[in-house]
């Protein structure tokens, strides 16, 4: 599949996302029930695209968004402090951050580039285009964690 560089969502942010004992459910096991691995500037693990609990989360984002979308990869990332990120892009065409750790009250923001800054908040959801480069700025103290969804457009999502 050839990607549409021209396809580009608008960044959408939705609060309360999820039920908030799934939120924090999601939370708990990425923190600590799933081994981690550090990657370039925080810690990741990596989620099958065949796990039913996986499926549940693209069938959820896909409702949310109302897009026809075709799941590529999800991830979580920890970010401790110190632990800045650098602005990149990300494969596929859209992106979903799902933030599960606690709100921040200072730093550990999502920046988008020549855009703005989306304060850290407990179950908010934001879908932007995997072209706009971003990153993850670190807490302050503790740990920032999020679920990362990467999508490519134009192609129905059936789970398997």
């Amino acid at each position: 599949m050839t990607l549409d560089k021209n396809y580009i969502p608008e960044t959408k942010t939705f609060t309360n996302w999820a039920d908030e004992d799934f939120a924090n459910f999601m939370y708990e096991n990425i923190m600590f029930s799933h081994p981690h691995h550090f990657g370039q500037h925080f810690y990741a693990i990596n989620f099958s695209l065949d796990d039913f609990l996986t499926n549940f989360i693209f069938f959820k984002i896909r409702k949310t968004l109302d897009e026809d979308i075709k799941p590529i990869r999800m991830f979580a990332t920890i970010q401790h402090p110190g632990m800045e990120e650098v602005f990149h892009e990300n494969q596929g065409e859209c992106t979903c951050v799902w933030m599960l750790s606690k709100t921040l009250k200072e730093e550990g923001e999502l920046e988008i580039k020549d855009d703005q800054k989306y304060k850290f908040e407990f179950n908010k959801l934001i879908s932007l285009s995997s072209y706009k480069q971003h990153r993850g700025l670190a807490p302050p103290d503790g740990a920032r964690v999020t679920l990362v969804t990467q999508f490519n457009s134009g192609v129905s999502y059936r789970p398997t």
